[in-house]
């Protein structure tokens, strides 16, 4: 086990092409040996997805000393398609110390997303479908490569210019409430801490590991403080089947704030269209939530034959306007339920689903061939 660890802390820095051990002596004390090869230093990428949502995106990157031990890195990534996204990372890696980075996203995002709502008459509740127009830029500065326990952990400071372009009657922030303007657009000034443990053995179709996430954000100016959880662990059944659990907790701890800072559910990757989207299996759609979310969803998959994954998948969201009734009131649950089918190849997975929610009351279905992004 400390072997492993140690061969995942090598290979994990990427800096080498090759990376062995060999255990030498004829008896304890044994000699550890690593043998390494230097990879190349600089990199460059190309990905490509198409799906039923976006159709076709094209990811780039460029990493100039990217996979240097130490020193100065730069890394450039862009997305093309109908969302877009660039993002620029620098990086000052010193030996012995916490690694400084500095970094600017900009981003895009077109498409349709939906609330609920309580119709008086009939005390039911519908669901508002509509365009969504979403974009900003967001600049962070921050200390990553800080060792806790088990956990990676990263702390600084960021600045977001957010702004929503679509007015909607659904959302009514109260005669207390912000005003408009306010509600839908927002400059953010914060203070943020991330820890994570990620054990998986493949990103996209593991058999094991753990993936736990914490996150703790303080917005200045409105005085809100954010709280989020993320945890995906694998069980497994024995070699073709696994169960795969997935829970999310977000906690927004003022009302009415803004809508940029709101809970976002839906599709199967987290924080694809919007950074706070939470994955949930019911629908593929955004859904601009409560500010206390609970979602849980969780994947009972066989593999009948290699690369080939098929699985049987559920959800619960629970929403609340107050932390207190997120604690107490469970008088209103919604559920998800799907079916996917997944085949894992070297230009990236291909996935087909079909789910339904008690939310929406819809079928929805998404296919997609190429890397999540």
């Amino acid at each position: 086990e400390q072997i492993d660890r140690a061969m995942q802390k090598i290979q994990a820095t990427k800096a080498f092409e090759t990376a062995t051990y060999s255990l030498l002596g004829k008896g304890e004390p044994y000699r550890l040996e690593f043998n390494c090869t230097k990879g190349p230093v600089h990199q460059f990428g190309i990905g490509f997805r198409i799906d039923t949502q976006e159709w076709a995106s094209v990811l780039l990157n460029l990493g100039l000393n990217t996979n240097r031990l130490k020193g100065s890195k730069l890394d450039i990534e862009a997305k093309l398609g109908q969302n877009q996204h660039a993002n620029i990372r620098y990086a000052l890696d010193i030996p012995a110390v916490p690694t400084v980075n500095a970094e600017l996203n900009f981003f895009n995002y077109s498409g349709d997303a939906f609330t609920s709502s309580e119709d008086l008459e009939s005390n039911i509740m519908r669901s508002d479908m509509y365009n969504m127009k979403y974009n900003g830029y967001k600049g962070s500065v921050y200390l990553s490569n800080i060792k806790w326990t088990t956990m990676d952990v990263k702390g600084g400071v960021a600045y977001r210019h957010l702004h929503t372009k679509s007015i909607l009657s659904s959302f009514n922030t109260g005669s207390n409430g912000p005003d408009l303007n306010d509600y839908l657009s927002g400059n953010f000034f914060s203070a943020f801490a991330d820890a994570e443990l990620y054990t998986f053995d493949n990103k996209y179709f593991p058999s094991k590991g753990t993936d736990l996430r914490l996150n703790a954000e303080w917005i200045f100016e409105k005085n809100i403080p954010i709280t989020r959880l993320d945890f995906k662990k694998v069980f497994r059944l024995g070699n073709p089947v696994a169960i795969i659990t997935d829970i999310h907790l977000r906690n927004v701890l003022r009302q009415g704030t803004s809508i940029c800072l709101s809970n976002v559910i839906g599709g199967s990757v987290a924080g694809r269209y919007i950074e706070q989207q939470i994955p949930f299996i019911g629908f593929n759609k955004p859904y601009w939530a409560e500010d206390h979310v609970a979602v849980a969803n969780i994947d009972l998959r066989v593999c009948p034959k290699k690369n080939l994954y098929i699985s049987a998948l559920a959800g619960c969201i629970h929403e609340a306007p107050t932390f207190e009734k997120e604690l107490t009131d469970f008088s209103h649950l919604d559920f998800g339920f799907g079916g996917q089918v997944g085949y894992n190849t070297i230009f990236g997975p291909i996935k087909a689903n079909i789910c339904w929610s008690s939310l929406t009351g819809k079928v929805d279905y998404y296919i997609s061939a190429g890397f999540d992004f």
